[in-house]
């Protein structure tokens, strides 16, 4: 139970500052971390070490041992602790980003125990030291016990820190219900007995009487619906060709699946033309929901006339639905849902408004008045929304600046997941899928390739971003072909060339370009540096700023440049 205090240890009853004693005495803290001198980390509550375990508190939203079936939702908070059982907090999760996931197994019971939560990856909130999960439901039979696994997603150097778990027995109901079962997840349900089950099973039988002449009706519905749907060739089902690790689906799967939202058709008006993909136009419009606010949306159609393209456009349009309605991220771009046309020509995919379009059209129109402050902050949005992608198993494929787009707050955010897939369980050989200037180098050799394909992606994407330049664009390279170029990229190690950028920036890029994908740092890595280098550069304007005299302009040369971008 020792903690730090004034730079001291106080354990076992006495003091011992860390400045007098010797190396062989720092055996009672194992790697504590002690800053550049002999201080930790100041957590509000003396100094801390370095994180060692996750655990939950005493206070609410620990971790219950036993919930009734009729529980509602559950919240649990899980703390970062260091070796002295203290919660760090404070400036050293600022610079380093720490994550907690939540996994789930049955211990017991007659059935599998399903757990469902809003997000099972939650960050650690450097203010409380915390990650907080809500809305955890229990889906699982009577009597039966599901254990939670809290894990740490931490960044290089941390990976040791500790787990923890918990066990959760599911029992009966309160007084005056009873344990019924609904699809194979037990819930509660008012009593009834007595005279209640004769009037049940008088209406039964009367209803078996009906249920003839009901099933005849059924059928022959079901069977002029058939032929309907038969004379639809349109929206008939068509099987997408078995990609590795992606979803098989067919068109008929995304419109009948409950997790995908549906637009009605009545509360959409389609604007302007803003774009153009393979599978048709994309278009700005506005949607006006029965007794909500308005939204800013775009629109990507599919039109039904499947003759004009093929079944990779097909598959990528239906897999870019089913990923997009299952990412929720401030850095992935917002899918609303599906929309069809009352003619049933055209389908949908409705997502958020991205005002200012991509960022490869805003670097090309705003050129060198984007200020370097702002250069960081899009580049780590897109850091930040790409650890997201990854931390849900999913890679990319064809990450760049034209799938990085831009709103009118100036986030920036990921787009553009038809060709994204599962990353394998084990590394393996895939096809080339994604554009060639961006693609790693054993993407282009058909090679092994894992997730770190799309941290080299975004070792181009951060060049063009603060070189202003297209990759391969000057130079010899702007006159070979894509084969030549190809070429130069996996048997030269061609790379742009990074000699006018910052020397923090050059090594980021570098290490985002290494041969080995294994030395490549993870997005989690990449926001935290970028989030340093913009510190860095904060503080030399800072300095900069105070060898002027202050009669010489009105405002800073980055107020100036924000001025004429906002104007712009």
């Amino acid at each position: 139970n020792a903690k730090f205090y004034n730079n001291s240890a106080v354990y076992a009853g006495g003091n011992a500052g860390f400045g007098l004693l010797g190396a062989d005495a720092y055996d009672f803290c194992q790697n504590c971390h002690y800053g550049d001198t002999s201080g930790g980390y100041d957590n509000g509550e003396g100094f801390a070490s370095i994180p060692y375990r996750v655990g939950f508190s005493s206070a609410d939203h620990s971790c219950p041992s036993s919930l009734t079936m009729s529980a509602s939702p559950t919240v649990i908070e899980v703390f970062l602790y260091d070796q002295f059982n203290t919660v760090v907090v404070g400036q050293f999760l600022e610079d380093n980003l720490f994550s907690v996931r939540l996994t789930y197994e049955t211990v017991s019971g007659d059935q599998n125990v399903a757990v469902s939560a809003s997000t099972y990856s939650e960050p650690i909130n450097n203010i409380t030291g915390s990650a907080r999960f809500d809305n955890i439901q229990f889906c699982g039979s009577n009597n039966s016990t599901v254990a939670l696994m809290f894990n740490v997603l931490a960044p290089p150097g941390y990976e040791s820190i500790q787990g923890t778990s918990c066990t959760i027995l599911l029992f009966g109901c309160a007084d005056g219900y009873e344990v019924s079962d609904d699809n194979g997840c037990d819930t509660c349900v008012e009593s009834k007995f007595g005279v209640v089950w004769y009037v049940m099973l008088i209406l039964f039988l009367s209803c078996c009487t009906l249920a003839t002449v009901l099933c005849l009706l059924l059928s022959s519905f079901a069977g002029w619906r058939y032929w309907k749907k038969r004379q639809k060739d349109k929206r008939q089902a068509i099987e997408i060709p078995d990609f590795t690790g992606r979803p098989s689906l067919t068109l008929d799967d995304i419109l009948n699946d409950p997790a995908i939202p549906r637009v009605p058709w009545h509360e959409i008006s389609i604007g302007e033309t803003i774009g153009k993909g393979a599978s048709g136009l994309v278009s700005k419009g506005v949607w006006k929901p029965e007794g909500k606010t308005q939204k800013d949306i775009a629109l990507k159609e599919l039109i039904f006339g499947f003759q004009d393209f093929g079944l990779e456009v097909l598959d990528e349009f239906l897999v870019e639905i089913k990923y997009m309605s299952a990412l929720v991220h401030e850095n992935i771009v917002q899918f609303l849902g599906i929309c069809v046309t009352p003619d049933n020509s055209k389908l949908y995919l409705i997502t958020e408004l991205m005002h200012y379009g991509s960022l490869r059209d805003l670097l090309d129109k705003k050129g060198k008045n984007i200020p370097m402050e702002l250069r960081v902050q899009l580049a780590k949005d897109a850091a930040k929304g790409m650890a997201y992608l990854h931390s849900k198993k999913l890679i990319h494929r064809d990450l760049k600046t034209d799938n990085l787009l831009v709103n009118n707050e100036w986030r920036c955010k990921v787009a553009d997941f038809g060709i994204s897939t599962v990353r394998p369980t084990i590394t393996r050989a895939m096809t080339c899928i994604g554009t060639p200037v961006y693609m790693a180098p054993e993407v282009l050799s058909k090679n092994k390739y894992s997730e770190k394909a799309d941290v080299y992606s975004f070792g181009i994407v951060l060049y063009e971003i603060f070189s202003g330049k297209r990759p391969y664009g000057t130079g010899e390279y702007a006159q070979m072909n894509q084969a030549q170029l190809m070429y130069q990229i996996i048997e030269k190690e061609a790379r742009p060339p990074l000699d006018s950028l910052d020397v923090g920036l050059q090594q980021l890029i570098r290490e985002c370009w290494d041969l080995d994908p294994r030395l490549r740092p993870s997005f989690s890595e990449s926001v935290v540096r970028l989030r340093r280098i913009k510190r860095s550069k904060n503080r030399k304007d800072d300095e900069d700023s105070e060898e002027r005299s202050s009669s010489d302009f009105n405002f800073s040369e980055s107020d100036e440049r924000n001025r004429t971008l906002t104007s712009e």
